[in-house]
């Protein structure tokens, strides 16, 4: 699977949580974190957390995570408990990501650069380089 695949590549799992909607109330979410502690991802130092700590008290368990399909929610849930033989360990990495204090306000820095562009600089997110992205 190329999703896999990427994920294993990756040298860092970056979760960009938001004040909307709890990222791992959606299944494919979950499946994320699901494969990236599959495949041994989970070395302190290599994650990255950033966006406002809205769910912080929030207590909900994977197995209740939705998805627009029932055959891919039935499908990710058979392979958390394949794989990790239970969803307590991914809802206590869940519960990690949900608590991890919200550090900067606001995430994003807005510039102005050469020529009036504007640009967005997530200079504020932990442990990552500045990466302007124009608007």
């Amino acid at each position: 699977m190329p999703f896999v695949r990427a994920l294993d590549a990756a040298e860092w799992f970056v979760v960009v949580r938001n004040a909307n909607t709890d990222l791992h109330s959606r299944i494919w979410c979950v499946c994320e974190l699901m494969c990236h502690l599959a495949l041994g991802k989970d070395k302190l130092g290599h994650v990255s957390v950033t966006g406002p700590d809205t769910f912080s008290h929030l207590h909900a368990k994977c197995e209740h995570a939705v998805a627009s399909h029932a055959d891919d929610k039935n499908r990710i849930r058979e392979k958390i408990s394949e794989i990790h033989g239970a969803f307590a360990v991914i809802d206590e990495q869940i519960q990690q990501f949900r608590n991890f204090p919200s550090v900067h306000t606001p995430q994003v820095a807005m510039e102005t650069g050469p020529a009036g562009n504007t640009w967005r600089c997530w200079s504020c997110i932990r442990f990552l380089p500045c990466s302007p992205h124009k608007i």
